[in-house]
């Protein structure tokens, strides 16, 4: 993120399913993901803007967009 390398890993797209998929089995079991579930309406929210193919560091993107700002 530091070298804005944002080269696709394993992209967003792809991470948003298996969250969902991963947030569906803890409720399933009564276990709370907090986190996850904030981090599954920022890739939704990537995948929006049409950012899906960034890998997972591209998150920093969207923090960016949120706050007006890019880093260097």
């Amino acid at each position: 993120m530091l070298d804005r390398n944002f080269k696709p890993g394993f992209r967003i797209r792809l991470h948003e399913k298996d969250m969902k998929i991963a947030l569906a089995t803890g409720s399933e079991y009564g276990v709370p993901l907090i986190v996850s579930g904030i981090v599954g309406q920022m890739m939704t929210a990537m995948k929006g803007m049409g950012l899906g193919d960034l890998d997972h560091s591209g998150l920093v993107r969207l923090i960016e967009q949120m706050s007006n700002t890019e880093l260097d």
